[in-house]
């Protein structure tokens, strides 16, 4: 929780976001639904910032689908330290 003050106070509440749903997706708290878990409270969390939640995706992320494998390539580069493709695919430029 002392993380995510200094994120809100010193990042924008997109890199917040970002920075959030990857921590919550490493804790990995559960054998199985730990992407679920971390979307839910990241949403949570947005709307609790007067933040609209996000859209994750156009497809289920659950199922094997294009948005999927970029959401996962997404994390596989933010568990390296880059979090741009994961803020990306979560707040896409409409």
């Amino acid at each position: 929780m002392d993380d995510l003050k200094t994120w809100t106070e010193f990042w924008d509440y997109k890199k917040t976001a970002t920075k959030l749903h990857h921590m919550l997706v490493i804790i990995h708290p559960f054998l199985n639904g730990n992407g679920r878990w971390a979307r839910l409270v990241t949403d949570i969390w947005l709307a609790s910032q007067g933040h609209e939640t996000l859209e994750w995706g156009n497809d289920n992320l659950v199922d094997i689908n294009d948005d999927r494998s970029e959401y996962i390539q997404a994390l596989k580069e933010a568990d390296k330290g880059d979090l741009n493709r994961l803020q990306r695919f979560m707040f896409p430029e409409k």
